[in-house]
């Protein structure tokens, strides 16, 4: 069904001749009730009446972490962050059927030499990111007795995965499809309580050739955390969209430990540790386009001050133009 749309939208001409034609209304048919099909207030929420959408979408996105650890009474602080990763993708969409290719133009260069996949998918009632990266880009400094030393792209290899998911209850006046994907339209003003959950899951090895403190070290730590938040959609004016929404996060497992120079040491849990997920869209819709921005960041930090704290931060941001026929 995907590919015979997907032909629909490239080779109209081709599958308006014969059989090919029946086969055609038959399968628009079909998808067209799947299209508009879903419990939800249409005086708050619609589909667009478009059977094509084409958008082209540009994103950013970076990581980056504080590590503080005091060994021997000694205070030591890492501030670190990785390479920028910049996206361009276009996408189409046949009655919610979609298909997208994404390039990375500083990869084909050879100047990104990171590894970071992403997916999600967000309708009206639940929604899910999900991050994979591999990075040997981290860079910083690395603080020890006032003595600030470079640490350099390549000593340190980070290897992460992030998974955050949420459901909406008011999911039939509520859309996050409207802002993160465009396949609704949200008519009027309406928020939502969340409920959520999230998995973080980190392993930085550091091999540092150029500070005297930190060169054989390793921290892991997985957190797994559900909490609850509030979105909101505010509509301003006829075809404006902005949206605001958290998402907390209580860490109910945790598991953390550092290894520095042989000398190992655990997180030790403070209540309460957070993972805070927050997203912030701005979409205008016209007649048949659209254009907008949306962010995502995540942000955790967990340990002691006092012997061992570990802050964590995930961002992407982007930009969006669509049109719809």
């Amino acid at each position: 069904m995907v590919i015979l749309a997907l032909l629909a939208v490239l080779f109209p001409g081709s599958l308006y001749a014969g059989k090919g034609k029946d086969w055609f209304h038959r399968l628009d048919s079909l998808l067209e009730i799947r299209y508009y099909r879903g419990n939800y207030d249409t005086a708050y929420v619609v589909r667009p009446h478009a059977r094509v959408t084409i958008r082209n979408r540009e994103g950013l996105s970076g990581t980056g972490m504080t590590i503080r650890s005091t060994m021997d009474g000694v205070l030591q602080t890492s501030r670190l962050s990785a390479d920028h990763r910049f996206v361009v993708s276009l996408g189409v969409s046949y009655r919610g059927l979609s298909l997208s290719y994404s390039l990375n133009p500083a990869k084909l260069r050879g100047i990104y030499k990171d590894f970071e996949f992403e997916t999600n998918e967000y309708n009206n009632k639940w929604g899910f990111d999900v991050v994979l990266l591999n990075t040997k880009s981290l860079s910083g400094t690395h603080t020890s007795e006032g003595e600030v030393q470079r640490i350099s792209p390549g000593d340190i290899h980070q290897v992460s995965v992030y998974l955050d998911g949420f459901y909406a209850f008011n999911n039939r006046r509520f859309s996050y499809a409207a802002a993160f994907s465009q396949s609704y339209l949200q008519k009027q003003s309406a928020g939502s309580w969340l409920v959520g959950g999230s998995f973080m899951g980190t392993h930085l090895s550091f091999n540092s050739r150029s500070t005297s403190r930190m060169l054989h070290a390793d921290l892991r730590f997985i957190h797994i955390g559900v909490g609850g938040g509030y979105g909101y959609n505010f509509v301003p004016g006829k075809g404006w969209l902005i949206h605001v929404s958290a998402l907390p996060n209580l860490i109910i497992y945790d598991r953390s430990r550092l290894s520095l120079d042989g000398d190992k040491q655990r997180l030790k849990y403070r209540f309460p540790e957070m993972v805070v997920t927050g997203r912030f869209a701005v979409v205008r819709n016209f007649k048949h386009t659209f254009l907008g921005t949306q962010v995502v960041a995540n942000y955790s930090a967990d340990g002691s001050k006092r012997k061992l704290f570990v802050s964590n931060r995930k961002w992407r941001g982007r930009i969006f133009f669509g049109v719809r026929f």
